[in-house]
């Protein structure tokens, strides 16, 4: 049985009366047995998430919103990057670790004392790392173990507010005076996962490692996926004319700012946008909107880099549309994966600055103007768009490219108020009001 003690104490000290319980997969065969436990030691009443249709990694505000909750407990993995105002409490689960052989393995991998080590791991090893980093501070002056940003069923997560100086992706280290981060080994807990490769492209360091199957690996984030690929959508994003900002997660704060950002640069490059929301992003319900380019997927760290096999168009994050339009913005091996980083007053923030030269574009071999895209062109011979479409002018050859989306607009004053009425009943195959054969 998971242990709640630390979670019961956490709901009885703030009085909560309402509470949603988020539960991962894995968890949910527990689902009864956690409900009638919290209500037995508790006066408050739980509602259970187990489909929030985003990422599971964030605690889904949207839904604890829909019945009122003031506060939610989080089972299961997390990415602790939401950080919107709603209370949480995480239970994280726990992978079993034997901490002698780690130590073992620690100090045989480095065997010089006074080598300068950050400590990063995955939240299922939390539960142990209080008792790891007592065994080699004794020995390792220069060890620095991060903390997880949140309150959770684990006490050494807690972190204290003030002390630390430096944050990201949910995690909290404090670094000495006079001293950065590049001049660090940093060591990853865990398997070689999307976590892994979220903070090894965050994190600036001398170089990377993991624990995983009792040995340590080297960790090479030069030759990331992502990164040998980002030349080429670069590319891709400079010779695209029309952009689908995807709203990948609603429990991320910052989301309407970093699409305001988003838009506001496209604008500035001449780019047409549309704001798409969608819950569970696949290649189907992205290959309905032909007319868009490129994709740009707002949502939490770890959900941001997609494994985009089978997909139609590119999908890309915030951070590699300020690097292809941001003229202030040099190239280099770091990549703020997390948008908050991007926005004024972020560590990674840059103020834009456009270029007005023409340049070459090395994906399509065709020169790309800066100036204006003119999408109401009246021009009668037939309009190649893509490969596989071609425009008529029996309709107009600017119809397609002027196609624009409404969504549920309020329009307040101006639509009709009108009776509501009772539609179809029944499935597709055969509906109550249609005649059957």
């Amino acid at each position: 049985m998971i242990q709640l003690d630390e979670c019961i104490d956490w709901i009885n000290t703030n009085s909560f009366k309402k509470i949603c319980l988020q539960l991962s997969d894995d968890v949910s065969k527990y689902l009864i047995e956690l409900v009638l436990y919290l209500q037995k030691h508790t006066n408050a009443s739980f509602f259970v998430i187990n489909d929030t249709g985003y990422q599971n990694c964030c605690n889904d505000k949207l839904l604890a919103n829909h019945v009122e909750a003031e506060a939610c407990v989080h089972f299961g993995h997390a990415c602790l990057t939401s950080s919107n105002n709603l209370p949480t409490f995480y239970v994280f689960p726990k992978n079993t670790i034997d901490v002698n052989k780690f130590c073992k393995a620690f100090y045989k991998q480095f065997q010089d004392l006074t080598m300068k080590v950050l400590l990063f791991y995955d939240v299922s090893y939390a539960h142990c790392i209080e008792d790891i980093y007592s065994r080699l501070s004794k020995d390792y002056n220069y060890l620095i173990v991060t903390k997880l940003d949140c309150i959770s069923n684990v006490k050494f997560t807690t972190a204290s507010p003030g002390y630390y100086n430096t944050k990201i992706l949910g995690r909290c280290y404090h670094l000495p005076e006079n001293t950065s981060c590049t001049s660090y080994h940093a060591i990853f807990l865990g398997p070689n996962d999307e976590v892994l490769m979220t903070l090894a492209l965050s994190v600036s360091v001398a170089n990377w490692s993991y624990f995983d199957n009792f040995k340590f690996c080297n960790y090479m984030s030069h030759e990331s996926i992502r990164l040998r690929k980002r030349n080429f959508l670069i590319e891709k994003i400079k010779d695209a004319i029309t952009f689908g900002i995807v709203i990948g997660s609603l429990s991320v704060t910052l989301t309407l700012q970093i699409t305001a950002m988003l838009k506001s640069i496209l604008r500035t490059v001449n780019k047409k946008t549309y704001v798409l929301s969608i819950r569970e992003l696949t290649p189907t319900k992205l290959a309905n909107f032909h007319e868009i380019d490129v994709f740009v997927l707002v949502s939490c760290p770890e959900s941001s880099l997609l494994d985009t096999h089978g997909y139609f168009k590119p999908i890309v994050t915030p951070y590699e549309i300020d690097l292809a339009f941001n003229t202030a913005r040099k190239l280099s091996l770091f990549h703020s994966i997390d948008f908050k980083e991007l926005l004024f007053g972020g560590i990674n923030h840059i103020v834009f600055e456009s270029s007005q030269e023409s340049d070459y574009s090395l994906t399509s071999g065709k020169i790309r103007s800066s100036k204006s895209i003119n999408f109401s062109s009246q021009n009668k011979a037939v309009l190649l768009k893509d490969l596989g479409s071609v425009i008529s002018n029996r309709i107009g050859n600017s119809f397609f490219l002027s196609r624009t989306w409404t969504g549920l607009q309020q329009n307040l004053g101006k639509t009709e108020v009108t009776s509501a009425v009772l539609g179809r009943d029944g499935i597709p195959i055969n509906y109550n009001n249609e005649k059957s054969n």
